[in-house]
């Protein structure tokens, strides 16, 4: 592991700032100083890509919402669990993922902007817009077949990491 992959793993507590070793740690995490036991929350960027908080966790890994400080954009950023991480199979699953999203270009399809490894995690990097919501219901209730389908309702457009539970 590089010198600045290693220094990026330890932050400082805002209380007392003492150094915290966070590179066991899941990013965005609580975690108590070992100094002074204040609650501090795990902060973890992957190359240019800064976590802000969690969407949803699923079956290969967990997506999070990240800011792109290139681009100064939001994205969705997803990682491969950490049990599964030491696993060439499931690394190069994610990685078949991200060349077939990225190769398909369709509006019920997420965009793939890029992937990589850092901290020794394979990351994915799609499209995160609040304009992938879309409105369904209706006017007339007798075209609605859900109780909890009233006009007008939201939810999410359904993409490809469909098994994925709300955090």
């Amino acid at each position: 592991m590089a010198a600045d992959e290693k220094s990026s793993l330890t932050q400082t507590c805002p209380a007392c700032g003492a150094l915290i070793d966070t590179s066991a740690v899941e990013p965005l995490a609580r975690i108590d100083c070992p100094s002074c036991g204040e609650k501090v929350r795990v902060e973890r960027a992957f190359d240019n890509f800064v976590l802000l908080e969690t969407l949803g966790i699923g079956g290969m890994g967990t997506v999070y919402k990240a800011r792109d400080t290139l681009l100064d954009r939001e994205v969705a950023l997803k990682l491969l669990r950490d049990d599964l991480g030491g696993e060439v199979d499931h690394a190069a699953r994610l990685q078949h993922e991200a060349r077939v999203a990225a190769s398909v270009n369709h509006p019920n399809v997420i965009q793939v902007f890029s992937s990589g490894t850092a901290h020794g995690k394979f990351y994915l990097v799609m499209n995160w817009s609040i304009k992938e919501v879309s409105m369904i219901g209706s006017r007339n209730k007798k075209s609605c077949r859900k109780k909890w389908c009233s006009p007008p309702a939201f939810r999410p457009r359904r993409v490809c990491a469909r098994p994925m539970r709300r955090v």
